[in-house]
Protein backbone atom coordinates (compact mmCIF):
# COMPACT_ATOMS: atom_id res chain seq x y z
CA UNK A 1 0.00 0.00 0.00
CA UNK A 2 1.50 3.55 -1.10
CA UNK A 3 1.71 5.97 1.48
CA UNK A 4 -1.34 8.29 0.68
CA UNK A 5 -3.37 5.54 0.68
CA UNK A 6 -2.02 4.05 4.36
CA UNK A 7 -3.02 7.81 5.81
CA UNK A 8 -6.27 7.92 4.12
CA UNK A 9 -6.73 4.96 5.58
CA UNK A 10 -5.39 5.91 9.11
CA UNK A 11 -7.82 9.18 8.31
CA UNK A 12 -11.04 6.78 8.06
CA UNK A 13 -10.17 5.03 11.33
CA UNK A 14 -8.95 8.26 13.53
CA UNK A 15 -12.90 9.73 12.04
CA UNK A 16 -14.47 6.42 12.93
CA UNK A 17 -12.66 6.41 16.20
CA UNK A 18 -14.01 9.75 16.49
CA UNK A 19 -17.37 9.00 16.18
CA UNK A 20 -17.40 5.78 17.88
CA UNK A 21 -16.06 8.23 21.33
CA UNK A 22 -19.48 10.66 20.49
CA UNK A 23 -21.79 7.68 20.39
CA UNK A 24 -20.44 6.56 23.50
CA UNK A 25 -20.89 9.38 25.51
CA UNK A 26 -23.82 10.14 23.69
CA UNK A 27 -25.62 6.55 25.00
CA UNK A 28 -24.30 7.51 28.14
CA UNK A 29 -25.92 10.65 28.90
CA UNK A 30 -29.52 9.50 27.27
CA UNK A 31 -29.26 6.38 29.50
CA UNK A 32 -29.02 8.96 32.33
CA UNK A 33 -31.58 11.26 31.20
CA UNK A 34 -34.03 8.29 30.72
CA UNK A 35 -33.30 6.94 34.55
CA UNK A 36 -33.79 9.87 36.32
CA UNK A 37 -37.38 10.41 35.57
CA UNK A 38 -37.91 6.28 36.69
CA UNK A 39 -36.08 5.92 38.91
CA UNK A 40 -38.14 9.45 40.68
CA UNK A 41 -41.16 7.55 40.26
CA UNK A 42 -39.53 4.43 41.69
CA UNK A 43 -38.42 6.10 44.80
CA UNK A 44 -41.65 8.16 45.31
CA UNK A 45 -43.79 4.74 44.44
CA UNK A 46 -41.70 2.96 47.03
CA UNK A 47 -41.86 5.39 49.35
CA UNK A 48 -45.39 5.94 49.56
CA UNK A 49 -47.51 5.23 52.38
CA UNK A 50 -50.71 3.62 49.71
CA UNK A 51 -49.27 0.71 48.08
CA UNK A 52 -48.91 -2.84 49.40
CA UNK A 53 -45.41 -4.29 50.38
CA UNK A 54 -45.15 -6.91 47.78
CA UNK A 55 -45.55 -3.85 45.27
CA UNK A 56 -43.22 -1.83 46.63
CA UNK A 57 -40.79 -5.27 47.00
CA UNK A 58 -41.80 -5.62 43.15
CA UNK A 59 -41.18 -2.50 42.79
CA UNK A 60 -37.91 -2.06 44.75
CA UNK A 61 -36.66 -5.15 42.60
CA UNK A 62 -37.76 -3.78 39.13
CA UNK A 63 -35.13 -0.43 39.95
CA UNK A 64 -32.16 -2.53 41.59
CA UNK A 65 -32.11 -4.47 38.16
CA UNK A 66 -32.77 -1.25 35.82
CA UNK A 67 -29.68 0.09 37.59
CA UNK A 68 -27.89 -2.63 37.58
CA UNK A 69 -28.38 -2.79 34.00
CA UNK A 70 -27.65 0.82 33.44
CA UNK A 71 -24.39 1.01 35.06
CA UNK A 72 -23.23 -2.20 33.22
CA UNK A 73 -23.99 -0.32 30.46
CA UNK A 74 -21.99 2.75 31.20
CA UNK A 75 -19.23 0.70 31.85
CA UNK A 76 -19.20 -1.19 28.42
CA UNK A 77 -19.42 1.94 27.05
CA UNK A 78 -16.32 3.46 29.46
CA UNK A 79 -14.47 -0.03 27.86
CA UNK A 80 -15.36 1.17 24.74
CA UNK A 81 -14.47 4.95 24.95
CA UNK A 82 -11.31 3.87 26.32
CA UNK A 83 -10.15 1.60 23.46
CA UNK A 84 -10.98 3.91 20.59
CA UNK A 85 -9.61 7.41 22.43
CA UNK A 86 -6.39 5.06 22.72
CA UNK A 87 -6.52 4.02 19.10
CA UNK A 88 -7.21 7.51 18.00
CA UNK A 89 -4.38 9.17 20.15
CA UNK A 90 -2.06 6.11 18.20
CA UNK A 91 -3.06 6.98 14.70
CA UNK A 92 -2.17 10.50 15.88
CA UNK A 93 1.29 9.15 17.02
CA UNK A 94 1.58 7.21 12.97
CA UNK A 95 0.62 10.38 10.79
CA UNK A 96 3.29 12.75 11.17
CA UNK A 97 4.31 15.80 8.56
CA UNK A 98 8.05 15.56 8.96
CA UNK A 99 8.26 14.19 12.45
CA UNK A 100 5.96 16.81 13.34
CA UNK A 101 2.33 15.12 14.60
CA UNK A 102 -0.05 16.60 12.06
CA UNK A 103 -3.40 15.54 14.94
CA UNK A 104 -3.24 16.11 18.52
CA UNK A 105 -6.66 15.91 19.19
CA UNK A 106 -6.75 12.96 21.83
CA UNK A 107 -3.20 13.30 22.71
CA UNK A 108 -3.83 17.01 23.93
CA UNK A 109 -7.05 16.67 25.50
CA UNK A 110 -6.45 14.13 27.75
CA UNK A 111 -4.18 16.72 29.78
CA UNK A 112 -7.35 18.47 29.88
CA UNK A 113 -8.54 18.01 33.56
CA UNK A 114 -4.93 16.45 34.80
CA UNK A 115 -4.89 18.10 38.35
CA UNK A 116 -8.19 19.08 38.35
CA UNK A 117 -9.38 16.67 41.00
CA UNK A 118 -11.97 15.98 39.48
CA UNK A 119 -14.01 12.07 38.59
CA UNK A 120 -14.78 11.35 34.76
CA UNK A 121 -18.44 11.68 33.80
CA UNK A 122 -18.76 8.22 33.04
CA UNK A 123 -17.84 7.80 36.57
CA UNK A 124 -19.70 10.14 38.22
CA UNK A 125 -22.69 9.02 35.91
CA UNK A 126 -22.05 5.27 36.67
CA UNK A 127 -22.12 6.24 40.69
CA UNK A 128 -25.64 7.14 40.48
CA UNK A 129 -26.73 3.97 39.31
CA UNK A 130 -24.88 2.32 42.04
CA UNK A 131 -26.27 4.87 44.48
CA UNK A 132 -29.87 4.26 43.16
CA UNK A 133 -29.11 0.24 43.22
CA UNK A 134 -27.92 0.38 46.62
CA UNK A 135 -31.35 2.42 47.86
CA UNK A 136 -33.57 -0.27 45.83
CA UNK A 137 -31.83 -3.15 47.13
CA UNK A 138 -31.98 -2.16 50.88
CA UNK A 139 -35.94 -0.79 50.08
CA UNK A 140 -36.18 -4.71 48.64
CA UNK A 141 -35.04 -5.79 51.95
CA UNK A 142 -36.74 -3.96 53.75
CA UNK A 143 -40.05 -4.76 52.25
CA UNK A 144 -39.10 -8.35 52.05
CA UNK A 145 -38.59 -8.18 56.29
CA UNK A 146 -42.16 -6.53 56.27
CA UNK A 147 -44.04 -9.43 54.17
CA UNK A 148 -41.84 -11.93 56.04
CA UNK A 149 -42.97 -10.51 59.61
CA UNK A 150 -46.59 -10.03 58.58
CA UNK A 151 -46.69 -13.90 57.79
CA UNK A 152 -44.91 -15.00 60.47
CA UNK A 153 -46.17 -12.56 63.65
Amino acid sequence: MDEFKHYEVLLKEYAEAGAACRNAEQLTRTSLSIFIPLATFLVGAVAAAGFDPTVKLALSLAGFVYAILLANTVHRQSLYYFKYVARAKEIESLIKNENTPVMALYTQGASATLGSRTISNKLAIAAVFWLAAVYFAGAALWHARIIYCSHVL
